[in-house]
């Protein structure tokens, strides 16, 4: 380890054998120790290492692990605490200070970021302020119905999975090899030296390693295959006025094996159009049969719209006069 003279500026004082600054004799300052440049190591041959420098109490001289005495003010080292280690990678010896030193680079304009910031604020604010609602005194002025039934056909459907996942009822029309998966497969070592301060002034080299992983593919089996299923065929629709009393679309379920259909399910709709009070803006709202129903021509209700125009049919309430 290294270390530099704060008062006369002698420069790249060994750790180990310079307790002393050899110019004007001032005290080594073990926070100060830094590792020398890679290739300008000095071996510390005959050292040997007795544990953790100590800090004297009362100078703050590093001492020996082994020393009973301070050898710089000679106060007595018992309860004196270890000296800090220094990381590699810290302080680096530094060139003599220019006597024509370059211009100062020039000025930097403003940061961006803040720009950046303020704009995904305002964006954030803007889209916050148009999803706002407001409520509005409306009254029905139309409705009418829509009832569907879903139809469903029964036959060969075809599509693909993993061999071991194909159903049970089902035929295997092909199969083939794809990548299912991947795994890490061990690739080599990389290994670098790590320069370890042993706190006394001197340095150990260790080396460290950690396993580099590659991926590799794993294949395994696609099957494609054929299975008799109820698939969706069609919707049929019907639709009135308020002129008209709601009904179910004729649908007679027909077949037992291919080709046979069947009712796969039932929705009913009320399309509303709801007008402002105050004013001529209008809105539809699609709603449930339970909602819809009670949605009487010129019958009154709170209707909340947001900012930008669009109605919040879910939040729909009868208005209380």
């Amino acid at each position: 380890m290294l270390w530099d003279c704060p008062r006369c500026g002698t420069r790249g004082l060994l750790g180990v054998s310079h307790r002393h600054c050899p110019s004007c004799g001032t005290a080594q300052d073990p926070a100060k120790r830094y590792f020398p440049e890679p290739g300008s190591e000095v071996e510390a041959l005959g050292h040997q290492w007795v544990g953790v420098d100590r800090s004297c109490p009362y100078c703050q001289s590093p001492n020996s692990a082994k020393a009973v005495h301070c050898v710089n003010c000679g106060s007595n080292l018992d309860g004196a605490s270890e000296v800090g280690l220094v990381q590699d990678g810290g302080a680096a010896l530094e060139p003599p200070p220019d006597r024509n030193p370059p211009p100062p680079p020039p000025r930097k304009g403003r940061p961006w970021w803040p720009w950046v910031v303020g704009i995904v604020v305002l964006a954030g604010l803007a889209i916050f302020w148009s999803l706002r609602s407001s409520p509005r005194k409306v009254e029905v002025v139309s409705r009418s119905w829509e009832r569907s039934i879903s139809v469903e056909r029964f036959g060969p459907l075809s599509s693909g999975s993993w061999c071991d996942e194909v159903p049970g009822d089902a035929s295997t029309t092909g199969r083939s090899s794809r990548q299912r998966s991947t795994r890490s497969v061990e690739d080599g070592q990389t290994c670098s030296d790590r320069r370890v301060d042993q706190g006394d002034g001197s340095f150990r080299v260790e080396q460290e390693c950690h396993t580099n992983y590659r991926e590799e593919p794993i294949y395994d089996d696609w099957c494609s295959w054929t299975a008799m299923r109820w698939q969706f065929e069609t919707r049929i629709v019907a639709r009135g006025g308020e002129d008209t009393p709601p009904r179910w679309p004729a649908f007679e379920p027909s077949g037992s094996g291919i080709g046979a259909l069947r009712e796969a399910g039932r929705e009913e709709i009320w399309p509303v159009v709801f007008r402002a009070r105050d004013g001529e803006k209008q809105w539809t709202c699609r709603l449930p049969s339970e909602l819809g129903t009670r949605c009487r021509l010129e019958s009154r209700w709170i209707l909340p719209v947001r900012r930008v125009g669009g109605a919040v049919c879910s939040q729909l309430k009868p208005a209380v006069e």
